[in-house]
Parts: C-alpha cells; sequence; structure tokens
C-alpha cells in the first residue's frame, strides 16, 4: 500500500508538472512506466529548489539535503519522502545507480552559481549532465544500457533542456536569473540588466536561434545512431520528437522569448509521440 501512495505522488507530480516526459513514459510497459516516473518526480524535486529560493547558499543546503539523503537511500537507510522511498526501490532492485545519482546532482549545482553560463559549451554542459544525465538514467530502467542508446538518450536529453532553458528564459528573469549563454548574449547585444528588465531587445532572438540550431544538432548526432536502437528505449527517445515540436513552435514565434504564446497547439505533442510510436522511430 506505501509503495503505491508513493508511485501515485510520483506519477501525479509529473502528469501535473512535466507533461513532455509523461506524454514519452505512456509508451513503456506498466512496470518500465512507473520507474520512468520516479525518476521524473526526482527531477521535479531537484529542478524545483531554484524556484523555492533565490538565495545560492539556501539552495546549495537543499540539494546537500537530497545529495545526502539519496546516498542513505542506498545504503538502505531511507527518510520519510515519497519519492525518496520510490528512488530507494529503484536502486534495490538494480534500476538505478548511485555512480549516475552522484554525476546527476553535480550537475545540478550550476544551479545555484551567481551568474548564468558564460559560454556556449558551459551550457551545452549543464543541459547535457541534467536533461541528459536523466535521460540516461531512464534508457537503464528501461533495461537498455549499450553505449549507443546511452549516447542517443544523452543527446535527447541534452537538446530537451536546451529548448526548456529556452522556453523558461523569461520566467527566470523575472527572479533575478539569466539562464543562457553570457558570450552569446553580448556577442547579440542583450545586456544582462535588460534581460532581467523584460526588455532584451531583438538581439535575443538571433541568440535563442543559436541555441535552438545547437539543439537542433544533439538531435541529429542521436538519430546518427538510431539504426542500431532497441525498441525498448523508444519511451525515452522519442522525447526527440517532443523537442523536435518544441523547437518548429519556437521558429514559428520568431524566437520570441517573452510571448505569452509558449505551448504548442494542445493535441501537438501527443500526436507526436504517436507518430513515434506508430513508426518506431524517434
Amino acid at each position: 500500500m506505501a509503495q503505491h501512495r508513493d508511485q501515485s505522488t510520483c506519477t501525479d507530480a509529473v502528469r501535473t508538472h512535466d507533461r513532455d516526459r509523461w506524454l514519452a513514459a505512456v509508451l513503456a510497459p506498466a512496470a518500465a512506466r512507473r520507474r520512468l516516473l520516479v525518476l521524473c518526480a526526482l527531477n521535479l524535486e531537484l529542478a524545483r529548489i531554484p524556484e523555492l529560493t533565490t538565495e545560492p547558499m539556501v539552495g546549495r543546503i537543499r540539494l546537500q539535503w537530497w545529495r545526502e539523503s539519496l546516498a542513505e537511500a542506498g545504503a538502505g537507510r531511507v527518510r520519510d519522502h515519497p519519492v525518496l522511498r520510490a528512488i530507494a526501490r529503484l536502486l534495490e532492485a538494480g534500476h538505478l545507480s548511485a555512480a549516475d545519482l552522484e554525476d546527476f546532482l553535480d550537475a545540478r549545482e550550476a544551479d545555484f552559481e551567481e551568474t548564468g553560463p558564460k559560454d556556449m559549451a558551459a551550457f551545452t554542459a549543464y543541459c547535457r549532465g541534467t536533461g541528459g544525465g536523466l535521460w540516461r538514467m531512464a534508457v537503464k530502467a528501461l533495461g537498455v544500457a549499450e553505449p549507443d542508446t546511452m549516447a542517443a538518450a544523452e543527446a535527447v536529453g541534452g537538446a530537451h533542456a536546451m529548448v526548456g532553458q529556452l522556453r523558461n528564459t523569461a520566467w527566470y528573469a523575472g527572479r533575478g536569473r539569466v539562464v543562457l549563454p553570457l558570450d552569446l548574449l553580448a556577442t547579440h547585444g542583450v545586456p544582462t540588466d535588460r534581460l532581467l528588465a523584460g526588455a532584451p531587445g531583438d538581439g535575443l532572438a538571433t541568440a535563442a536561434r543559436e541555441i535552438a540550431q545547437s539543439a537542433g544538432q544533439e538531435l541529429a548526432r542521436a538519430r546518427a545512431k538510431r539504426n542500431g536502437i532497441p525498441r525498448a528505449a523508444l519511451p525515452a527517445l522519442v522525447l526527440a520528437r517532443i523537442t523536435e515540436c518544441r523547437l518548429r513552435h519556437l521558429a514559428a514565434s520568431g524566437f520570441d522569448l517573452f510571448s505569452a504564446n509558449t505551448e504548442p497547439l494542445p493535441l501537438a505533442l501527443p500526436l507526436a509521440v504517436l507518430r513515434g510510436a506508430v513508426t518506431g522511430r524517434y
């Protein structure tokens, strides 16, 4: 009964707050789907930390609590939290490794830097470590761990994270954070004070277009390997189709990151997933 409640908590959180990954996970068989949703629920908990505080030190303390709690869960000492209990079951069953969790947590440390990523390399590393790291764990949870699939998952997850940073730029700016590469913003004449004030100027669209191109390149890197990818990995890798759909929507908006029209049409994302399910291709 407790296990069912913990799983329901994770499932409800992802369904409500992470529609993209929820839609992808729906393709997985029931047991594998539950594992994916637990991982996504953990990601939500960690991603929520910088939303709860604007103080980097407080954020680091919260992240450290998760780091210590997850380490204890791996050793069989589980604190009273539904996501921690669910993660502990994945660790115990061998569906998740402590090393992968540690890498994922390390990538999250960048959420508490005083400034945004200094350049495109730092931005890409962050997206690969967070979104890509999560999706590496996801394909392992689906029972696939061969190198090409892992590399494809990291690329898909990283591309999705890049698009997520673009989509959330205005929200972060309202909280005093810059999440896009500082050198790219400077190149295109976007002072950070104007970005934070909500008046970034036309250069932001040009910078966003370059980041979108990089996300597209990550998707191409993932798809270059898809002939040898097992079908069992599709519920994770179909996130590429969702990411591509969001890229098209951004392009149609002229890469206006402060536009109120941030979402594709309601059926666009489910149809993208359905195409992946029917064709077996991401």
